[in-house]
């Protein structure tokens, strides 16, 4: 993957410990002055700083990312090393961050989990360390990738978790049954989405099989980030600034007029079972939602099942045709302590960053990485498991939930106003309007605005 360029300062990859910083030529005679970096404010005072992490990770993946740390701890050049602590899952590191106070420099979890952790478990803010001379990140993100757009940014005032990861919502689509009905390509667009659910649910409807009747199109998983994916495809943005969730009110109520129809007509449905894997192996549904956390169960499926079909994900269709991918993320955040260890943490968490860290990281947590497009940052586990990165078209729309302190509250709000929608008629989609603005203001308080 190429590197992006610089365009905020003279970062480089891999910092001398010793580096020295010399002003740039100028035509006056007054002095232009340069930017002391951390380094040399702490120049030759890393050595033997000892750091804990804790992280979600268990098993096979535990040990993978055990295996990283070892070579960042036996590599870095500074003498900093790292100790993970882990095993605990991602729902156990929310409650961790809500509710005890964490004996650690560093923690990975879902970055909105970090930025609404209890009081106690202060942690620092990042934007120094990202804009920094010598550390900063900004060159690390390949500026041709769409997820660049997404990447802190240089005036970012205020920043305390850094992606690392990115958890996108897709959709999984049954190629070799739609090329049976007599497609080829990919629906991005909705209403040739539409027309081909509806194809999906003639073909079981019209078959020898009476017990498969109202199957065929897509199964909804009915989850947060497939609400926010139906939002953003009907041209949604979050705007945050405010103290409560701001949205589109125009792209909400779009979003529920189309899922209701497409759910009233039969072109999307929802079964007697949650998890989707049996139903998209049988030919059940042509498409089912999810996120890569579900690759590999369906892979388990269709390669168990008798129809052996081919099969890939995509981006969930939008008006413009090109496809949306709505993504959260898994972060890193650098609890308070002294000067010392918070730039030991910070070295260790834009290590992470780099190409061959993104790479391997991909090999623990089997999400997207950060850095710019996933086939590129990892080509083996792309080639691997061919699905994994198909989604991850260059002209599809990127939306980053946003990830501010309340999130991991709004984002259950959102979602159950979404739920609302296939209960009730399209009359009475504005009260649903109103009752997710109401209680937005109820939990977050009054709008700033």
């Amino acid at each position: 993957m190429p590197v992006a360029t610089e365009t905020s300062g003279t970062a480089t990859p891999h910092p001398s410990k010793t580096a020295s910083k010399t002003p740039a030529p100028t035509l006056t005679s007054t002095p232009i002055p340069t930017v002391e970096s951390l380094l040399e404010r702490m120049d030759g005072q890393l050595a033997g700083v000892n750091l804990v992490l804790r992280h979600p990770w268990y098993g096979k993946a535990e040990e993978r990312f055990n295996a990283l740390i070892e070579t960042f701890n036996n590599e870095n050049g500074y003498g900093i090393k790292v100790s993970p602590v882990g095993g605990y899952g991602l729902e156990t590191m929310a409650d961790l961050l809500s509710n005890e106070t964490l004996d650690a420099n560093l923690v990975i979890a879902q970055t909105y989990d970090i930025l609404s952790a209890n009081e106690n478990n202060a942690f620092v803010d990042l934007s120094e360390f990202i804009n920094d001379p010598e550390l900063g990140i900004l060159d690390l993100y390949d500026e041709s990738f769409a997820f660049n757009e997404l990447c802190p940014l240089e005036n970012d005032d205020f920043r305390q978790a850094i992606a690392i990861a990115y958890q996108p919502a897709v959709l999984y689509y049954n190629t070799s049954w739609a090329k049976e009905l007599g497609f080829d390509e990919i629906p991005l667009d909705l209403e040739i989405f539409t027309t081909q659910m509806m194809a999906g649910f003639e073909a079981n409807t019209h078959d020898n099989d009476p017990n498969n009747n109202g199957t065929g199109g897509l199964f909804l998983s009915k989850s947060v980030q497939s609400a926010q994916a139906w939002y953003a495809g009907f041209d949604g943005a979050f705007s945050p600034g405010a103290r409560h969730l701001q949205f589109d009110e125009k792209a909400l109520l779009d979003s529920y007029e189309w899922l209701k129809t497409a759910y009233a007509q039969d072109a999307h449905w929802v079964g007697a079972e949650t998890i989707p894997y049996d139903y998209f192996a049988r030919r059940l549904a042509l498409a089912v939602e999810g996120g890569l956390d579900d690759l590999a169960y369906i892979t388990a499926a269709i390669n168990s099942s008798s129809n052996k079909d081919e099969w890939t994900t995509m981006p969930y269709p939008s008006l413009d045709g090109h496809g949306v991918i709505a993504m959260e993320s898994l972060g890193i955040g650098i609890l308070e302590s002294d000067a010392h260890k918070q730039l030991a943490s910070w070295i260790f968490a834009r290590y992470l960053l780099e190409q061959d860290q993104q790479a391997a990281l991909v090999e623990v947590h089997g999400y997207w990485p950060v850095t710019g497009a996933p086939a590129l940052i990892a080509p083996k586990y792309a080639k691997e498991n061919p699905a994994w990165a198909s989604a991850a078209l260059p002209d599809a729309h990127y939306i980053l939930a946003p990830e501010a302190e309340n999130w991991a509250i709004t984002r259950r709000i959102f979602q159950d106003a979404y739920l609302r929608v296939y209960g009730l008629e399209a009359q009475y989609f504005p009260n649903i309007l109103d009752l997710l603005k109401q209680t937005l203001i109820d939990v977050q308080g009054s709008s700033d605005e």
